[in-house]
Parts: structure tokens; sequence; C-alpha cells
């Protein structure tokens, strides 16, 4: 099987993530079901999806069952269900994977043909901002279902635009991040930021655009420096489990553990400008805030941290537990993960 093959098979209603079939497992398991818990056996026994050589992604399988067996497990999973606390994690969980199996009966598969004949086209050439927010933060897909979360790792997106002109979308977005709270929900926006501070959209996403060698790097500085606003407007109020935490992360991660700005000028400029907006983001009366600069300093690793850090550290001293002031001390040499 080819990449394109195991891209088309794996992206199909009736195969599903491995992670998915093991916590139905668990939860049969748990539930004293064994053949619900056996038939999810032969499922990761016998329909595995092989995967092209060299290729590591996630495993896939698919659910070699028959309508009433599936249903079997639909029902399983529903009397399961019946017991648990509604808005519980697992009972969420619960809907899910009923979700996915009932994909499973009434979804046919398209062909090879079909799914490679026609793939999703974006053209952000004349986007306006509520145009390319809703492109980022709009969609309604299945929560846990790995291939959706992840679309716009889709080899076969087709993303159209200017460099300049997205970067400048992403400017205008994070200066007035607070209005995405009112358009979204956390769900949606945790997502969407979650993708964008990533690599995808064929080189599209704030990441790319930020490393990206054809941009001015004017331009790049003030991106880097609208994150501010992102952080003062949006994250303070809602900071999105991790999505907070998380940002400088991934930008920062190329001074962490691959270049050295000194050797660099164009490297220099965007360690400096990350330094800048994260000194400002660490005086945000906000906690979350404040300890996401901390971890993004740690990555970014500027020559100046030990003394904003430092400073940080006196003037908290009181409200900060050892544990926190010992993190604190990491980020300054990014002793940290």
């Amino acid at each position: 099987m080819d990449l394109r093959e195991y891209l088309y098979f794996t992206s199909r209603p009736d195969v599903l993530n491995k992670t998915i079939l093991k916590a139905m497992q668990s939860l049969f398991a748990d539930a004293g079901d064994k053949p619900a818990s056996d038939f999810i056996t032969q499922i990761l026994s016998k329909g595995y999806v092989e995967q092209p050589v060299n290729y590591q992604f996630y495993d896939y399988h698919q659910i070699i069952l028959s309508v009433s067996e599936i249903e079997m497990l639909i029902q399983s999973i529903g009397n399961v269900q019946n017991n648990l606390a509604v808005d519980s994690t697992a009972f969420n969980d619960c809907t899910l994977y009923i979700t996915l199996l009932q994909r499973c009966i009434n979804e046919k598969p398209q062909s090879y043909h079909e799914y490679w004949e026609k793939p999703p086209q974006f053209n952000l050439t004349d986007y306006s901002l509520m145009e390319f927010q809703n492109f980022l933060f709009g969609s309604e897909i299945i929560e846990g279902d790995e291939r959706e979360e992840h679309w716009y790792l889709d080899y076969r997106l087709g993303v159209k635009g200017s460099f300049e002109h997205i970067a400048n979308l992403y400017i205008q977005m994070f200066s007035n991040a607070y209005q995405l709270l009112h358009l979204f929900s956390k769900s949606q926006l945790e997502r969407g930021l979650w993708m964008i501070m990533n690599s995808g959209l064929q080189g599209y996403t704030a990441y790319d655009l930020v490393w990206e060698n054809h941009i001015d790097i004017a331009l790049k500085e003030k991106l880097i420096y609208s994150m501010f606003d992102l952080y003062r407007t949006l994250f303070a109020v809602e900071p999105l489990n991790q999505t907070c935490h998380m940002w400088w992360d991934s930008f920062g991660y190329k001074f962490y553990r691959i270049i050295n700005p000194a050797e660099n000028s164009e490297h220099q400029y965007l360690q400096n400008a990350m330094f800048i907006t994260l000194q400002k983001i660490l005086q945000l009366d906000s906690v979350d805030c404040q300890f996401a600069a901390l971890h993004g300093l740690g990555h970014v690793r500027h020559p100046e941290n030990a003394g904003v850090i430092q400073a940080y550290i006196k003037q908290h001293q009181q409200a900060l537990t050892a544990d926190e002031i010992a993190y604190a001390e990491a980020c300054i040499t990014g002793d940290i993960m």
C-alpha cells in the first residue's frame, strides 16, 4: 500500500484509530461486558491497516464486523452511558464512540477515485477578516476523531493565497482577539488556535509564516508583537486549557533545539521580537499568562532572560511556591520541557 492508498483508506468511516478502539475496550472491560470487549479484540487483531514503508503515524483498524455486531457494540455503549452522569467526560466519550460506530453503518465510503478526484480547495486570496476567522474556527467536527481534528494536515489541501495578506489577517485577528470569545465556542477556539500555532495548512499557519523565508522581517515582527493582544484580551480571560501555556513552546522551539540566532541576523530579529512580547505578557495580571511567558522565555533562550525572570521572581516572591520559583529559575537557562 502506497501513501495515497493509505491516506484514502484511513479516511473511510469504517476505519478507526487504535486509541479510540483501546478506549472502547477499556470501557467494556470496566463494565464487565466480555462479548463487546471480544469484538474490539477481533478488530485490533484482524483489522489493522498496514502502513506504507517508512511511514509512522497513527495506527488504524478497519471495523471488520457485521452491521448487527456493530449495533450490539452501540447498544453496549448505550448501556454503560445510562449509568454515567450527563456531561461527565466518560459520558461524552460514550457519545463520541456511538457517533463513530453509527458512521460505520450509515455512511458509504468514497471510492479511491472519488476521494482524490475533488480535494478540498481554499483560495484565501481575497478573504476578509471574518471569512478568515470562519475558515479557522467555524467548522463543526466530531470531537476526538484525529482525522477531522487534524484536517489542516491533509495532504490534499489546496490552500492558496498571499503570504503577506494572510500574515496581515493574523495580525488583525490577534489585535482584536477579544472578539473571538463572542464569535466561537471554547472548543472551536482551542482547536483553531492549536492549529495555527503549529505547522499545517500547506504553510499558511501563523507558525509557518513566522518562519517563512519569503516574508519581510518587519511583517514577521509585527505578527509576533500582535500576539501580546492575543494574551491580553483572550488568554487572560480564557486560557483554553493548554493552548495558552503551549503557544510559545511551538513558536520558540527552534531556538530551544535547532538554531543558534547568533549565526543568522533574521533569527536574531525573531528572537528579539519574541523576547519583547514575552516580557510584556509576563506583566499581565494573569497567572496563566505569566507562566506561559516564563515557559516561552525558557524556549526562546534570549541572552537577557536572567534579568527579566529574576526581576519577576523578586516581584512575586511572596505569592510563588517553592516549586514555582524553581520552575521560573529553570526557564532562565531553558532547562524545561
